[in-house]
């Protein structure tokens, strides 16, 4: 990255420093950085804020301020403890145990404080639909917490066997049980593939053989999920202009009106209304409402 912010005139830099941000940051510097280090320390434990955002927020710093001073004495217990089962003659040798905790260690500080002083979402105190922000310190977070456990298993070298694996047993159970409960359901809520499956079959007897224009409304998102089943099935595809028959796949989660007016004014305007007629409209899944047109001779 420093290569290549060199050699381009520092154009990412450029432009990270440009992204509007126009609200400020809710609070100081150190709460941002103590919300934000909460926030990328629970998200891939429980999904936290993106899921129970208030009900499950003191959990989330209970989880979160255990495994960092967890990391902490983890760390500390290294370096007075040496490598385990080290002898004299291996006394030379680079100590990986104490290099690779200080690289996990700081490179989830630098993430944390990068990440919650550079970008705003990561230190709002808010609920969230979307967590792509800081997913690349997950991996850190998971190692981190899986460092505690082992750490607590090995105390067994210093006398305290009994209490250590006990310790280590309860987090680890604490923290599968975290993530289990945050598994999503076996059942996808919009019916998943067979949802879609079935409301290609209905879309292709609506058809009645005859070429399919599938719009997604609003326009930026795709309606993927239902052209996947019918290009399987063979369908032929045009655009909205000529094909026989016309479906829109409004999203009422994004777009207002779904169900009626929004679909009206997009065949007004877009597709050439006067031809086509109304032939069905159904839910194919929450929120996503499926209208049917079909082109008169």
């Amino acid at each position: 990255m420093i290569v290549y912010e060199l050699g381009h005139n520092f154009s990412e830099t450029r432009v990270i420093l440009a992204f509007n941000q126009p609200d400020p940051p809710a609070a100081g510097p150190l709460v941002q950085v103590a919300f934000g280090a909460m926030r990328i320390v629970a998200w891939p434990l429980m999904h936290w804020p993106l899921d129970d955002f208030q009900s499950g927020a003191v959990l989330a710093f209970v989880a979160s301020v255990a495994v960092v001073l967890g990391f902490v004495w983890r760390v500390a217990w290294a370096f007075e403890h040496g490598r385990p089962g080290a002898t004299s003659a291996a006394g030379d040798e680079p100590d990986y145990e104490r290099q690779g905790l200080l690289f996990v260690g700081g490179s989830l500080l630098i993430i944390v404080l990068v990440l919650s002083l550079g970008i705003k979402e990561i230190s709002q105190v808010g609920s969230v639909n979307q967590e792509q922000y800081h997913c690349v310190a997950d991996v850190l977070v998971i190692l981190g917490a899986a460092l505690v456990v082992g750490g607590l298993w090995r105390t067994a070298g210093a006398g305290r066997a009994g209490l250590g694996r006990l310790l280590a047993v309860v987090l680890l159970a604490g923290l599968t049980a975290l993530g289990v409960s945050h598994w999503p359901p076996l059942t996808a809520p919009d019916g998943g593939w067979p949802a879609a499956q079935a409301a290609a079959d209905r879309l292709r007897t609506d058809a009645a053989g005859g070429s399919i224009a599938l719009v997604n409304l609003p326009t930026f998102k795709q309606a993927d999920a239902y052209g996947y089943p019918l290009t399987l099935d063979g369908v032929l595809w045009a655009a909205p202009d000529s094909a026989a028959t016309v479906v829109i796949l409004c999203d009422s989660g994004w777009h207002e009106g779904c169900g009626g007016v929004a679909e009206v004014d997009w065949i007004a305007t877009k597709a050439g209304g006067e031809n086509l007629q109304l032939v069905d409209r159904f839910e194919a899944a929450p929120d996503r409402i499926l209208t049917v047109y079909r082109r008169s001779p």
